[in-house]
């Protein structure tokens, strides 16, 4: 494991915690890079992104 997932599994068990205490941050976490990412995409004036989703 790297070290942020397991950081985040440890306290959630440490703490006596469920599992939105981890799926809330870790979703938090994709939707942020995700949005850094089209962001950054866009300023540098790129295509269509993504062509397709699946």
């Amino acid at each position: 494991m790297h070290p942020p997932g397991g950081a985040t599994a440890l306290t959630a068990i440490l703490n006596g915690q469920g599992y939105m205490f981890v799926l809330e941050p870790v979703l938090l976490g994709v939707v942020v890079l995700l949005a850094v990412a089209l962001l950054v995409h866009w300023c540098r004036g790129g295509g269509c992104y993504p062509t397709y989703w699946f």
